[in-house]
């Protein structure tokens, strides 16, 4: 029976797993939400935290952070967001973690799906069921949809394919939310092909399902996506309708956020078709739901509206707007964003024709950390710096720089190919390259027209050079070269579009009578002279309208300030005569209670000082008393070592007199050979010893003059004469008495050994002495000679072998590597480490 129960009871633990492993209902949405944690303080809270759920909510932060980056400009952090993401999936599958397995899940799906590893990304979907395979599915689905070619049949296909197995997979897990986000990307993916009706039918459809469950914000979403309708004037007023419903619904819901949401995009959508009236209207009536809705970001609607007041010529209201953005940023330190009032700023400035000051906000622009899917805008800004740098005559530094950061962000689309084209045309035109020029202008054609066969009927929110600004850059480039009717042909082409900046227009209507002028087309010319000269006075006026408004700005701010600090200073005065007689008696009393605190410290300062000078001057005698002890035995060490060094050097002295008499009694030549070699390395001992005692220096030998004197020594011995030359490359070295005697005695041994033996028969030789340092811890010995070397009977004779075999012994006690090369003449070499 106990059996029974434990059986029982392990087959529901084995249910409830697996329901809670393979249910994979989800919490989370499509995007990736960036989390505004520095990583460093994820990655410091991560060390220290147990592998449990905390621990993979910090890694999903972390993969979120390296996803927001933009990947061409930070190519590593795509890896770093798939490691994390998948640390933060394998973890969350060991704790039966639902929520950090599907959110690990969608991070990993979309990065394997950025680097173009369809398989791993195949793998993930293949495990996923239920909500988590809808929400992968339409991860792939939009992922492919994002850069769909509506000419591309079997990229559609398989769009459409993925998009519908997640509805599919959505009803059949009666799953609302995902239900809802299938028939919003089905409708989005039909508006992509140009298919309006049909993907109407999807919105609609949605915003019906929605109502049938009574889910109102779901409605909102559906009139808000059916409002996002291709790049066609005639879809203008219905965009607009939509909007509105949309709006309507949030507001009866309260979600003031949401529906100021909204109106951002309708504000834009107005702007987009040059309702410029109606575009400023909603854009502060954004601003106002923001406020309203207790929020304090204003800096997206601010920048807005300054593109909006720019391109419609009002740069006074274009910078005080973006300045308003920047203050709001700073103010909620959202620096990521600090790039986009840069580029307002400097195009601002480029308009008012402070070139200096467009190109400094430009770069700064440039230098700012990149985000993932802001690209186009970055190859705008680079051409923007670019023309600036030329403009100030520095088309090298153009050049320069425009090629370094098209290779650090190389350009994967037409129109930032298309951007970067233009750019290096734009430099070589500058630098007198027309070849290099026409070329680079050309291929900008060629991209232009693949973006626009290329591009969705989607409205595109990037603003990018296709279309009037490529023609215009290539028209004035041929009216450089006179090539009149090539840059009509261009100017034409420029001119028909109806999105076109006052400035723009202006340079293709001066383009435009250039070419006419030239070709012979002379009431065509007037006609495009008069419409330059008109928009020439229009901007002029605004810029001195934009200056006299900066001007009379700062007067009245210089006149307010004034004005406040007479008020300020008259308040002052007047608080201090009314205060001033309570302040004569608090004073007095005070000063008086502070005296008397003063005069007491100060006595007992005194008093303490007093007592510590006499503890400090008894501990100074109790030091100068040991100082004076420790002088007397320093010197009485050195007088004993002197003596030491004096008894050494007379009792070897003894030892060498010993020996010379005893060499002067002998007629034996190996016995006379034997006592005079003892005799030398004897001498050379006993001249360590003499040095020693003859310096200061009583524990440390200088070698160079030590060498010199043993050569001498032993030349003096031998007496070769002048067929045999030492050369001595000696640096200044000192070496203390343990490193000195060996070091001697091998000398003495080697150069012995060479004076002897080396040259037989007054043959004529060098023998080269090297000491030196080999590098900061080590010191060479070399002894080389270039006689008859040695032979195999001298090697192996023991009378002959006894002086290599005491070389060696020698070296072994200094730690030093010996080696002997006997090849052409004798050359032994000893790198010892200093001490």
């Amino acid at each position: 029976m106990r059996l029974l129960c434990k059986i029982f009871c392990l087959l529901c633990l084995s249910i409830t797993m697996t329901r809670v492993a393979y249910a994979q209902n989800t919490e989370g949405k499509l995007t990736i939400k960036t989390p505004n944690d520095e990583p460093a303080d994820l990655k410091a809270r991560m060390a220290v935290t147990k592998a449990d759920t905390d621990k993979v909510r910090l890694l999903i932060k972390l993969a979120s952070i390296s996803w927001a980056k933009d990947p061409n400009s930070n190519p590593n952090e795509l890896d770093s967001c798939i490691q994390f993401a998948y640390r933060a999936f394998t973890l969350s599958k060991r704790l039966n973690y639902n929520y950090g397995y599907t959110e690990a899940g969608l991070v990993l799906c979309r990065a394997y799906l950025e680097r173009d590893d369809t398989k791993a990304a195949t793998e993930l979907l293949n495990q996923a069921t239920g909500e988590q395979r809808a929400r992968l599915l339409l991860v792939f689905g939009n992922h492919y949809s994002d850069r769909l070619n509506p000419a591309d049949s079997n990229k559609v296909r398989l769009v459409k394919r993925y998009l519908t197995s997640a509805l599919n997979v959505a009803q059949t897990a009666r799953s609302e939310r995902w239900i809802s986000e299938s028939l919003l990307a089905l409708g989005r993916f039909e508006y992509v092909r140009g298919n309006v009706e049909n993907g109407k039918k999807y919105f609609s459809g949605m915003i019906k399902y929605s109502a049938e469950k009574h889910n109102p914000a779901g409605e909102a979403a559906g009139w808000w996506e059916m409002a996002i309708l291709p790049d066609e004037r005639k879809y203008y007023l219905q965009g607009q309708e939509y909007y509105q419903h949309a709006i309507d619904i949030y507001l009866s819901l309260g979600d003031k956020a949401k529906a100021a949401d909204v109106m951002s995009d309708m504000a834009f959508n107005a702007f987009w078709y040059k309702d410029l009236n109606i575009a400023e209207t909603l854009f502060l009536k954004q601003i106002s739901l923001i406020k309203a809705a207790g929020k304090n970001k204003f800096y997206i609607a601010y920048l807005q509206l300054a593109d909006l007041y720019r391109l419609s010529g009002d740069l006074n209201k274009a910078l005080s707007t973006t300045l308003m953005a920047l203050k709001n940023i700073e103010k909620l330190n959202h620096k990521r964003y600090l790039e986009n009032v840069y580029v307002s700023l400097g195009e601002i400035y480029q308009e008012l024709d402070e070139v200096n000051e467009s190109c400094r906000y430009y770069l700064l622009s440039l230098q700012q950390p990149k985000i993932r899917g802001y690209n186009d805008d970055y190859y705008k800004v680079l051409r923007f710096l670019a023309k600036g740098y030329i403009k100030l005559g520095k088309p090298k530094q153009a050049l320069t720089f425009s090629l370094q950061y098209l290779k650090r962000n190389p350009p994967n689309r037409f129109n930032t190919k298309q951007i970067a084209a233009d750019v290096l045309g734009l430099c070589y035109q500058a630098l007198n390259k027309p070849k290099v020029a026409e070329q680079y202008f050309q291929q900008s054609i060629k991209f232009d027209d693949e973006f626009w066969a290329n591009q969705s009927t989607m409205t595109s929110v990037v603003v990018n050079i296709a279309g009037p600004q490529a023609y215009a850059d290539i028209a004035e480039f041929y009216a450089s070269q006179r090539k009149f009717d090539r840059s009509k042909f261009y100017v034409t082409k420029g001119l028909s579009f109806n999105k076109l900046t006052p400035v723009l227009e202006m340079n293709l209507q001066h383009l435009n009578f250039r070419a006419d002028s030239a070709l012979g087309n002379y009431k065509a010319a007037i006609g495009s002279y008069a419409r330059a000269n008109h928009l020439r006075d229009s901007i002029n006026r605004d810029k001195q309208l934009t200056h006299l408004n900066f001007l009379k700005v700062q007067f009245e701010t210089a006149q307010k300030e004034k004005n406040i600090a007479l008020l300020e200073k008259e308040a002052a005065v007047r608080k201090k005569q009314l205060q001033q007689s309570a302040l004569v008696r608090i004073v007095t009393i005070a000063g008086l209670a502070a005296l008397i605190v003063i005069v007491a410290i100060l006595y007992r300062l005194n008093k303490f000082k007093t007592k510590k000078n006499n503890q400090l001057q008894q501990q100074q005698n109790v030091i100068n008393t040991k100082n004076a002890s420790l002088e007397q035995l320093i010197t009485e060490k050195e007088l004993l070592l002197k003596e030491v060094h004096h008894r050494v050097k007379n009792n070897l002295q003894t030892v060498t007199s010993l020996l010379a008499n005893q060499l002067n009694a002998t007629r034996n030549k190996q016995v006379v050979m034997a006592l005079q070699e003892s005799l030398h390395r004897v001498e050379a001992m006993a001249m360590i010893h003499q040095k020693l005692y003859s310096t200061s220096q009583y524990t440390m030998v200088t070698m160079t003059s030590y060498i010199n004197e043993l050569v001498a020594y032993l030349v003096d011995s031998y007496n070769p004469g002048p067929r045999i030359k030492i050369v001595r490359q000696l640096d200044e070295i000192s070496l203390e008495l343990a490193l000195a005697v060996p070091i001697g005695l091998i000398i003495n041994e080697a150069l012995s050994n060479s004076l002897k033996y080396a040259f037989p028969n007054n043959k004529q030789g060098t023998i080269t002495l090297r000491f030196e340092n080999s590098d900061e811890q080590n010191i060479l010995l070399n002894i080389a000679d270039d006689g008859i070397g040695f032979c195999q009977t001298d090697t192996d004779d023991k009378t002959g072998n006894f002086g290599l075999r005491l070389i060696a012994g020698l070296a072994k006690e200094i730690r030093g590597q010996f080696c002997l090369n006997t090849n052409a003449g004798t050359c032994i070499n000893i790198v010892f480490p200093q001490r």
